[in-house]
């Protein structure tokens, strides 16, 4: 199966409509209760560098209630698409997770005349009673990257009037923490992201941001594996590097630009692979997770014994 490409057109697109929508939700007083988390609120909020296709949020609303509340921003979204992308129809649909606390939709704009429509994912996760995590507060106009492009005249929103509500660079770190135990498979961009927040941020592993991150959500945490499995990657024989490699570009290949991938490739993603591994053996040098009394997932057996997934 070929490799789907970095698109820049496509992209350029979708980053805008990731803001305009950014924008419009944290303009709402109700938005008090969201708070932004994930890939794209490092692209946004922290100076990430890859793409980020989905708006991820934690929050304390029960979830029709965050689907409501989006919902009701459907017309003044469109408005703003209209003023970047031209006359068109907006639209939104949602669907429930597996499991309870969690679901995802979509917010989809088609220009007129276009045969391609604009889709931008969301994610909403719910939080249990009385836990939040740490999280800023943020101009929304002063950031950096939104700046950069409103002085370019290609994002044409408001400079104030928006405070992002984003949760810490270390917040970040324990949820990637979290997804690398509990996904039945390899994710090249929590690698990637991972190697962002410990070499460009300097950050470490703080076990009891990561401890307390297994029991925010109402979806209950199911590991797939152990601190033990990550701390064995840069250990492994020349097959199994190759083909951790191989999956690490596969899923990175829509996310980072051609040329930052082949950089990436010709050092074996080495230096990803390195962080990840530096954030787990800080885990354990501090103490490990206790990873007891959680329920595992069958999906264990998706992989084999070096975490690739296998189809």
């Amino acid at each position: 199966m070929g490799l789907k490409i970095f698109d820049h057109r496509r992209i350029d697109k979708a980053e805008i409509a990731q803001l305009v929508i950014l924008y419009n939700i944290f303009s709402r007083k109700e938005s008090s209760r969201l708070i932004f988390q994930g890939g794209t609120a490092l692209r946004w909020c922290y100076g990430g560098t890859r793409f980020s296709e989905d708006l991820d949020f934690v929050t304390s609303f029960a979830m029709t209630d965050s689907m409501v509340f989006i919902d009701r921003l459907r017309s003044a979204i469109s408005n703003d698409f209209i003023l970047h992308f031209g006359p068109g129809e907006c639209s939104t649909r949602w669907k429930e997770r597996g499991g309870k606390g969690a679901c995802h939709g979509f917010i989809e704009y088609r220009p007129v005349g276009s045969r391609e429509k604009i889709a931008i994912k969301i994610e909403l996760e719910q939080l249990k009673p009385d836990q939040l995590p740490d999280r800023n507060q943020l101009v929304f106009g002063a950031l950096p990257a939104v700046s950069y492009l409103m002085q370019r005249g290609r994002l044409r929103l408001p400079p104030y009037g928006s405070i992002i509500q984003v949760e810490t660079p270390e917040e970040i770190l324990s949820d990637k923490v979290r997804a690398l135990l509990e996904r039945p498979y390899i994710k090249g961009r929590d690698f990637h992201d991972l190697a962002f927040l410990v070499r460009t941020l300097g950050l470490k592993a703080e076990n009891r941001l990561i401890q307390r991150k297994l029991d925010l959500y109402e979806a209950p945490f199911r590991p797939c594996r152990t601190v033990d499995h990550y701390l064995g990657l840069d250990k492994l024989g020349e097959a199994a590097r190759s083909e951790l490699a191989g999956t690490l570009e596969q899923d990175l290949a829509r996310f980072v630009p051609g040329g930052d991938l082949i950089a990436l490739k010709h050092q074996h993603f080495s230096q990803m692979v390195t962080a990840v591994v530096a954030v787990f053996q800080d885990i354990e040098r501090n103490g490990g997770l206790d990873l007891s009394g959680y329920q595992g997932t069958s999906k264990a057996t998706v992989r084999d014994r070096n975490g690739i997934q296998k189809t």
